[in-house]
């Protein structure tokens, strides 16, 4: 599932995300958050955190 838009900020997209992630989660799938941040050319490793709730996820690329 991919959720995104044209617009940058302030519409929603986070709290989407969130809802379904913890709605499939709920009914028994495993759910995995990718984010590549706006802009992003970078090539680097990819980090993976488990468990995490959305207060530790903000500033994450």
């Amino acid at each position: 599932i991919s959720v995104g838009n044209l617009t940058v900020g302030g519409t929603g997209k986070t709290p989407v995300v969130e809802l379904l992630a913890r709605t499939l989660r709920d009914r028994g799938r495993r759910v995995a958050v990718l984010s590549r941040g706006y802009k992003s050319r970078k090539l680097e490793k990819l980090q993976e955190w488990k468990d995490l709730g959305p207060e530790e996820c903000e500033a994450l690329p």
